[in-house]
């Protein structure tokens, strides 16, 4: 074989290595599910969160923003993250949109108030579509639904109306005058068409009278108020907009010794008011609590950036209307001034918040593990002790009767616990009633939303984490009727006794079925579900195998967990129903690796997420700072699901597939030289990837518009590694050519021995850029300038000393003489590279270049390998 044929081998066996290389990159997004997760996160650290909080306002000037500070610090204090507080230097909405932009191009958590939708709406949008997460609070809950947001924590003006209305008339007022101060206030006017709406939902008697009064002049308001009590005998309820205008009208009632007679509600509190509910003059207040503001905002960003993309669901988040009273008048006050007299502050420490599981808490199952790390996580954060309480199989009386000891032991401040079917015999709903009773807040979390409900009304749960059951069945309902055959039925499973949680969903899942679709009726159990064992996995099988044998019309299968879902795709894998398989379409609830790989393969449609983690999490987090701070949400149902997952949501959901792995998982302390203005930029298992050069970035809070550094799993660094590893084997190989065949004339006419010399040169050249492949250390800085330049030296000293000698020979008599002294010029080549080998290797010892972090500007940083005196030799500085 001639060496040009050889020569086009080795060219071939390089195209194959670059082809293979390609195969191997495209792979890494297409296959198995450990390839899908390998770019996923592992762990976190909370110093690396900051959080710009903008506002429309002044946070110092105004005692309402200085409020919602003090739950941002709050938050900082707890979860030891970072926030900035910023505002408009001129306040507007133009310079507000401004900020959102700027934030954005620092930072990946935003927390922002929204006053319009065309300039700040419009930049949150922006910012969001370019994957920003953005909480919204205050203003901005009636473009919720425009600006992307993912949620917003505030109160309408005309829920708290609402509220002001309801309260009056359950208080007995029927004729009642809303109070407006403002003639045009657009905000004020929906306070009262909700104090309106109110007090008819109450009492359908009950009348509310919107009257104007003039907020510029005193006199003019007294003369209002009075001629109003003088004309209107029946008047018994006063619905005040203002806090200042609820005290003026105290003062009156006062003096025409009316107090009590006369009902006074209000919206907003301050000391005054505070005061004067005290003493039994304003019946209550309504508050819209925006100190939780500024902490939710906080909690719900932090807890995304730590989780990979856990949220609520629930679009709106109410901060109010909250109600004042006598009763809770105190707490108020000590929250609002903890040097009031009498104030006392509920220490953490004294706190353990009893954390019930319809389970026992050892299973090893999905769900039981990601409550167990949500209730720990958010104990440890807040600084509380936890009581788990549960059952070992699935005895609800049992478990009822340890809830009611607790609670009469007092062992416990609050209770986190689920709301299971009175079928099981055991009212879980008057066990919140006892725990109200004894002061004990209960937050209710995953099964229970329907059952839950009248309690979340009445008062005795605050409020219920999960998901609606029959809208969630509802949903899966519909996504079944697109996808499986008409006629054909859906077969539910379940595992619990005593629950109706797939009872609830299932028939959800039967009003969205059409075209002769249904649910299968059960008529052994006379329900819509059929019960497998939750322990015998056999008798699960044969349970569902007689099921499908029995009826040849099932076109879905609706598993109940994760756990169950690789036991309908063994059943359906048996000899006995293969045949039947690919026309049963297979969904349900729960997430695990197992779901996630049957979804990625195609075995499983979807599966429906609800956030167990994030259930347990936020009940035992929202009810620790309820008994230290006295603020809760007054949502009746916060949604943590239905959260679906199918083929096309499987890459953004797979990061929380490992429901081995606690979510919020701290990562080790940061190496030496990855830290870049307080954030680390690599951590070994926390590592970040290319920066926003190659899209957006994953693994770091720091957004990087500048190339941090390439990692070795981007595409960029594939391509590299193929291109550069193909050129070494050709110029090997070429070697290798060379040596075997020096004795043919024209090779022995170039001088083999200098062309050998080339041939490594080149070698070393095309070797440099796998020292340019992640973060730069000392010895990559150090190698860097030596590979390079003495490669390059190594390849262009011998082709200029063969240059020169075919000048010589062309112009020079005695070539014979010329022609035996190669020597000289292997001296010269020689020569060239020990001046460049000394050059490099006095930098290296006179101004070594080291690894440099670089900062741009705020939030710009590059990694580079840089000399004391500023030569910068590396690759990973890209100016964008």
């Amino acid at each position: 074989m001639t060496p040009p044929h050889l020569c086009l081998h080795f060219v071939w066996l390089a195209l194959t290595v670059i082809w293979i290389g390609h195969g191997f990159a495209a792979a890494t997004t297409g296959s198995p599910i450990a390839d899908l997760m390998a770019a996923c996160r592992q762990c976190t650290r909370r110093s690396e969160i900051t959080i710009p909080m903008i506002c429309h306002s002044d946070w110092v000037l105004s005692s309402f923003w200085v409020s919602v500070a003090s739950g941002i610090t709050k938050a900082t204090q707890l979860y030891n993250i970072s926030a900035v507080l910023q505002r408009p230097t001129v306040i507007g909405p133009a310079n507000e949109a401004a900020l959102v932009s700027l934030a954005a191009s620092n930072y990946s958590l935003i927390g922002t108030t929204v006053v319009d939708m065309d300039n700040v709406g419009s930049a949150v949008a922006r910012v969001v579509a370019n994957g920003s997460a953005v909480v919204t609070y205050n203003s901005g809950n009636m473009y919720i639904d425009r600006d992307g947001a993912m949620n917003h924590i505030g109160q309408t003006e005309y829920n708290a109306g609402f509220k002001l209305g309801a309260r009056l008339a359950t208080l007995g007022a029927r004729q009642i005058y809303c109070l407006n101060q403002e003639i045009g206030d657009t905000s004020l006017a929906a306070r009262c068409q909700g104090a309106r709406d109110g007090a008819v939902s109450v009492n359908p008697s009950a009348s509310v009278t919107l009257t104007y009064l003039d907020g510029t002049s005193n006199p003019s308001m007294i003369a209002t108020i009075n001629g109003l009590l003088d004309a209107h005998p029946n008047l018994d309820g006063f619905a005040s907009l203002d806090q200042d205008m609820a005290i003026r009208t105290t003062a009156i009632l006062a003096q025409r010794n009316l107090l009590g007679t006369v009902k006074v509600g209000t919206v907003d509190i301050g000391q005054g008011v505070l005061q004067q509910i005290q003493q039994g003059n304003i019946s209550f207040a309504i508050d819209q609590q925006e100190v939780l503001q500024g902490f939710g905002t906080m909690l719900l960003l932090k807890t995304f950036y730590m989780t990979r993309g856990q949220m609520l669901l629930t679009k709106e988040l109410l901060s109010g209307p909250a109600v004042v009273s006598s009763a809770n008048v105190p707490q108020v006050m000590c929250r609002v001034d903890p040097t009031h007299p009498g104030c006392a502050l509920t220490l953490p420490a004294s706190i353990t918040i009893g954390v019930v599981s319809l389970n026992s808490w050892t299973l090893t199952s999905a769900v039981t593990k990601q409550l167990q790390y949500g209730a720990m996580n958010a104990a440890r954060e807040h600084g509380v002790k936890l009581l788990f309480i549960d059952t070992g199989i699935f005895d609800l009386q049992a478990l009822a009767l340890q809830v009611q000891a607790a609670v009469n032991a007092g062992s416990i401040s609050a209770l986190v616990m689920p709301i299971p079917s009175v079928s099981s015999g055991q009212d879980y709903g008057a066990l919140a009633d006892l725990a109200a009773a004894a002061s004990i807040p209960v937050f209710s979390y995953g099964t229970g939303a329907i059952r839950g409900a009248p309690k979340v009304a009445s008062g005795s749960i605050k409020f219920h984490l999960g998901q609606d059951e029959s809208v969630s069945g509802a949903r899966v309902g519909a996504r079944l009727n697109a996808i499986m055959a008409p006629g054909t039925q859906v077969l539910c499973l379940s595992l619990e006794l005593g629950s109706d949680d797939m009872q609830l969903k299932c028939a959800g899942t039967q009003t969205a079925l059409s075209d002769g679709r249904s649910v299968a009726f059960q008529s052994g159990s006379g329900s819509l579900v059929l019960m497998l064992s939750p322990r015998d996995s056999g008798l699960s099988h044969a349970t569902l195998s007689a099921a499908l044998a029995t009826n040849p019309n099932i076109g879905a299968i609706v598993f109940p967990n994760a756990e169950t879902a690789r036991t309908v795709v063994n059943v359906l894998a048996a000899t006995t129903h293969a045949t039947r398989a690919s026309s049963i379409v297979i969904a349900g609830y729960g997430v695990n690796l197992d779901v996630m790989e049957l979804i990625h393969a195609g075995t499983v449609a979807f599966t429906v997420d609800e956030q167990p983690f994030l259930q347990a999490y936020l009940g035992t987090a929202f009810a620790a700072y309820y008994l230290t701070d006295n603020l809760v949400l007054q949502n009746g149902l916060l949604e943590t699901g239905p959260q679906f997952i199918d083929q096309s949501t499987l890459q953004s959901a797979i990061c929380r597939a490992d429901t081995d792995a606690d979510p919020m998982a701290e990562c080790p302390a940061c190496p030496p030289l990855c830290s870049v203005n307080g954030r680390c930029l690599d951590s070994g298992i926390c590592q970040c990837n290319s920066g926003w050069l190659f899209g957006p970035n994953a693994d770091c809070q720091l957004k990087d518009p500048g190339l941090q550094f390439i990692a070795a799993s981007s595409t960029i660094a594939l391509t590299m590694i193929c291109f550069c590893g193909a050129a070494v084997l050709v110029t090997l190989g070429c070697t290798v050519l060379i040596f075997r065949f020096r004795a043919i004339p024209i090779i022995k006419a170039s001088s083999w021995g200098m062309e050998m010399i080339m041939q490594f040169g080149f070698a070393l050249v095309y070797a440099s850029p796998f020292l340019y492949i992640g973060p730069p250390t000392d010895v990559t800085c150090l190698l860097q300038p030596y590979i390079l330049s003495i490669g390059f030296s190594i390849a262009i000293a011998p082709l200029l000393a063969k240059t020169l000698r075919i000048y010589i020979l062309f112009h020079q008599v005695f070539h014979s003489r010329v022609m035996g002294s190669g020597r000289i010029f292997r001296t010269m080549a020689g020569i060239v590279v020990m001046v460049n080998l000394m050059i490099c290797t006095a930098w290296a010892v006179l101004d070594r270049p080291l690894p440099t972090r670089e900062a741009i500007a705020p939030g710009k940083t590059n990694m580079v390998c840089q000399s004391a005196s500023g030569s910068v030799m590396s690759a990973h500085r890209t100016d964008s």
